[in-house]
């Protein structure tokens, strides 16, 4: 039977490749199976733009705004009213956009309107004003995990999700998170599909060698102090006080300067090695034994599922998601809230490097029957033609 043709137009916060907009563009070409054609806005100009063309996507870029701030120090009523202004001003650019951006959409027939986050409000707007049925994709705990809070308040701006006809969500604690805000009827959990099924088998790793000499560990994401670098530093600097086998590679945007200082005011610097962003970090999973999962409120956890579809079992803080994606003893350790307890499990692997195969092993096997982006893409079809 074949499928109905579906026109759906994207929306991105960010023209950057990150977590959020990788899986956009695998959602974009898992739903042409189905077909379901897509056109995509973003904000500027960006590295997303060379993905789209090589993949024959058509994309505007129109420069909407974000409907959140981070948290300021509002000291003065002139400061509280130079942050009103500010994102007064933000809101009515979108207003203002909204007609071009409803010409094309009306141009291209487009039946669904898809945000990829919660932060921007302007997919919403331009559905309430053709009519058009609207899906919310949340990625984000806001406050917990990235520090922002709505400009409007709360009231205001879960009053308009949760009109939209569905509010999809990453993982089980973002459902949690939300349910008292939205309603659970609209919200679905859909996984992050990370690889397709082909991809799956294609990814060859090497099984841990009880004889390697050098344990690898391996963090990727962006460098701040609640995403957990620091904390593993931190366990570190014990835990080479008893093996000096062990080294940790830390990739990711952000506090470079600051984690560096702290590295090396812990005289750290032969176990740890710094790299920064790197677009695609193929090497360092292939190379690496352990990953590291330390961030305090993770929604998700997309570099969890990529290090697991490598064969590396994951120490992750039992906290959100990780704790949805780790299973104990299976195919990682979780943790618990202090450096000391991240140490403990860095030292069990360490003494028992036995359990790096078998976690491992069970780490791969995992991630290929529950996260493709055959999965994720069926999921939301599914969804997507309940609502027409």
């Amino acid at each position: 039977m074949t499928n109905i043709r579906k026109n759906i137009a994207f929306f991105s916060h960010e023209s950057g490749v990150y977590g959020a907009t990788r899986s956009l563009i695998d959602i974009i070409l898992g739903l042409k199976k189905y077909n379901c054609h897509a056109i995509v806005f973003i904000p500027n100009k960006g590295q997303i733009e060379k993905i789209l063309i090589e993949n024959n996507i058509e994309y505007f870029i129109f420069p909407y705004k974000a409907w959140v701030t981070g948290i300021q120090n509002e000291q003065t009523f002139f400061l509280k009213l130079r942050t009103f202004k500010f994102k007064l001003q933000k809101y009515l650019k979108n207003l203002f956009l909204l007609k071009k951006i409803t010409n094309i959409l009306k141009q291209y027939k487009i039946q669904y309107i898809y945000t990829n986050t919660i932060t921007i409000p302007i997919g919403f707007l331009a559905s309430r004003k053709l009519k058009i049925n609207h899906i919310w994709h949340i990625r984000e705990f806001g406050m917990l995990d990235h520090g922002f809070k709505f400009d409007f308040g709360n009231k205001f701006s879960y009053k308009r999700i949760n009109k939209s006809k569905r509010v999809f969500v990453i993982s089980k604690a973002v459902k949690i998170f939300y349910k008292s805000r939205i309603s659970t009827k609209k919200l679905k959990i859909i996984y992050n599909g990370v690889f397709s099924k082909k991809s799956y088998k294609d990814i060859q790793y090497q099984e841990f060698s009880l004889k390697k000499k050098t344990i690898r560990f391996l963090m990727v994401g962006q460098i701040k102090k609640t995403k957990g670098q620091y904390d593993a530093i931190k366990a570190f600097s014990e835990v080479v006080k008893k093996h000096q086998n062990i080294k940790l590679i830390i990739v990711g945007a952000g506090e470079i300067d600051k984690i560096k200082k702290y590295r090396n005011d812990l005289k750290l610097e032969k176990y740890i090695q710094i790299i920064g962003h790197l677009d695609n970090p193929l090497k360092e999973y292939e190379n690496a034994d352990v990953f590291l999962m330390c961030s305090h409120n993770e929604a998700f956890g997309r570099v969890t599922i990529e290090a697991m579809a490598y064969g590396l079992p994951v120490i992750g803080l039992n906290r959100k998601a990780t704790k949805e994606l780790v299973e104990n003893n299976k195919n990682g350790l979780l943790y618990g809230q202090e450096y000391r307890s991240l140490e403990n499990a860095i030292e069990l692997m360490l003494n028992k490097p036995e359990l790096i195969t078998t976690l491992g092993n069970n780490a791969y096997n995992y991630v290929r029957e529950n996260f493709s982006i055959e999965k994720m893409t069926e999921d939301i079809y599914k969804e997507l033609s309940i609502i027409i």
